[in-house]
């Protein structure tokens, strides 16, 4: 590790991070190293970049914050450029202290230039993947029946997050007997129990949302 003020998980997810004078490990060049550059007098601005977490998803707002920069700053000019577009530059996007733009899946980097009073200036440069959004998994499981057998008990835990954790579970259940019925929202948890009355077919349906507010369901239809 460098001494970006960062921490990566296994997919190479950086917290809200300082971009510093640094290089980033080998290997996480799409997840978010830091790379300086430009000419820096003596008593001449240092461009730092904060952002928000890294990588994004792919259609997910990152604001990109250049104000914790040092010196005697007067202008904030922030360029980005796809690093798979061949022949491709960077190219003026925003002024001031910080932007915040959604991504593409390309890698990308992101360049903040400062200039002091003097007309001294400084940069730093961002990179980053915009990797594709990948939604939670609903998984519905009945429990086996004990007692009465118009009881019936559903659990949602092994429904699953492949980025982040499952925040909240939402259950549904219609009378597929009646044409006019729809699903009514019944109850929230990962499980949910009901008395079903027999000689009727039924949907019950599973909604979850992670903790990126991404949403996925299932569903289980069986004759009571």
């Amino acid at each position: 590790m460098t001494d970006a003020d960062e921490s990566v998980d296994a997919e190479g997810s950086c917290s809200r991070r300082t971009a510093l004078k640094t290089v980033g490990a080998a290997g996480l060049g799409l997840a978010g190293s830091v790379v300086a550059t430009g000419d820096v007098a003596a008593a001449g601005p240092t461009a730092v970049i904060e952002a928000d977490a890294l990588p994004p998803e792919e259609g997910e707002n990152v604001t990109f914050d250049g104000s914790s920069s040092s010196g005697d700053v007067q202008s904030y000019t922030w360029y980005f450029r796809n690093n798979e577009s061949v022949g491709g530059g960077y190219g003026e996007y925003a002024s001031g202290p910080s932007f915040t733009e959604s991504w593409a899946n390309y890698p990308y980097s992101v360049k903040l230039e400062v200039t002091d009073a003097d007309g001294n200036t400084d940069s730093a440069v961002v990179d980053f993947f915009a990797r594709p959004v990948v939604t939670p998994i609903a998984r519905i499981e009945e429990e086996p029946a004990t007692g009465d057998p118009d009881i019936r008990t559903f659990i949602g835990r092994y429904s699953s997050a492949p980025r982040g954790s499952i925040e909240s579970y939402t259950w549904y259940y219609r009378n597929d007997g009646i044409p006019e019925d729809d699903f009514g929202k019944y109850a929230d948890g990962p499980t949910f129990t009901e008395q079903f009355a027999s000689g009727y077919q039924y949907t019950v349906k599973l909604e979850v949302t992670d903790s990126r507010g991404r949403t996925a369901s299932d569903t289980v239809t069986f004759q009571n």
